[in-house]
């Protein structure tokens, strides 16, 4: 197991490496956006050694495994974007039991090495926690879990079953206001009071560690609904193409919002997916009375990492 070097990416590049299927799933690629080439990834690792990290296992010129990883926001989050086992594993890999995946010692030690060495390397470059989105059922669960990545929640993927419709309706006489760079304080607390204490345990419980975990994919725009002066409610729209990626947070003291909020995203029109968490019910059912689909289900898996300490006497401590 190595990390990747100039001669790797130029040697990929040559045998248009990796080839199968990515292994692991993420926000932009579930919503709208299209899967990034061979190109773009060796591109992305060459301009941007601090936020991205790649590993590999060769055998002579044929890669048996990759794994990358991409800071979020900021250093103190990762996700790993890309996982590629040897052709022979993964085609058809996702036909597999994982009890038949677990059988074969080979796969089980490659699939460990990847994900303890990306998350090594993470943690080089500052990393506290890795994230990680898999669908269900995926036959490297259990081996993401033996590396030390918890299951914290679930996530619905639900999509408009054509484009939504504008004409009629509208955000309401509600007071929406874009979000400015002062708001971000109080969508931090708003996300305290919306967000489970094990969730946020996991995600984030600092403002820094939460704003580095954001997502910073499409194009972004943000609505905040306050009342004396604190946001109790918050709509984010990210756009891939045609198709508007949406995320919602209304406090609990005021469930009322959840409608309004979800009618401010809507009224951008387009096709819209919203990847909603299995702590917000009550959107996932608003959802599904505006005749959205459920397409797919997936678990957020995240690893937290034990981050060098470059200044011990400034180091962070949670509680």
């Amino acid at each position: 197991m190595q990390t990747f070097r100039s001669s790797d990416i130029f040697r990929c590049v040559l045998l248009n490496l990796p080839k199968g299927t990515n292994l692991v799933c993420t926000r932009d690629l579930l919503t709208g956006d299209k899967p990034a080439s061979n190109s773009v990834l060796w591109k992305e690792s060459f301009a941007n050694h601090s936020r991205r990290a790649t590993v590999a296992q060769w055998d002579g010129n044929h890669l048996t495994g990759l794994a990358s990883a991409r800071a979020r926001h900021g250093p103190r989050a990762w996700e790993i974007d890309r996982l590629y086992l040897d052709s022979d594993f993964g085609e058809p890999l996702s036909n597999h039991s994982n009890s038949g995946l677990g059988q074969d010692p080979d796969l089980s030690s490659l699939a460990l090495e990847l994900f303890e060495h990306i998350v090594r390397e993470a943690g080089g470059r500052r990393a506290e926690r890795v994230f990680l989105r898999l669908p269900p059922g995926s036959p490297i669960f259990k081996f993401a879990q033996r590396a030390g990545f918890f299951p914290y929640f679930e996530e619905t993927l639900l999509e408009s079953r054509s484009a939504v419709d504008t004409s009629e309706g509208g955000p309401g006489l509600l007071e929406w206001q874009e979000l400015l760079p002062e708001d971000d304080y109080s969508l931090f607390q708003l996300y305290c009071a919306a967000t489970p204490q094990p969730v946020r345990t996991a995600t984030g419980l600092t403002f820094d560690q939460w704003r580095d975990a954001q997502g910073s994919c499409g194009r972004r725009r943000d609505w905040v609904l306050k009342r004396e002066g604190r946001v109790v409610a918050w709509v984010g729209l990210s756009k891939y193409g045609k198709a508007t990626a949406a995320e919602v947070l209304v406090t609990p003291a005021s469930p009322e919002l959840w409608e309004p909020a979800m009618d401010r995203a809507l009224h951008e029109g387009g096709t819209h997916s919203w990847l909603v968490p299995d702590y917000q019910e009550t959107l996932g059912n608003l959802l599904l009375r505006r005749q959205f689909r459920e397409v797919a289900q997936y678990t957020v898996m995240i690893k937290k990492v034990a981050a060098a300490v470059v200044k011990p006497a400034m180091a962070a401590v949670e509680a």
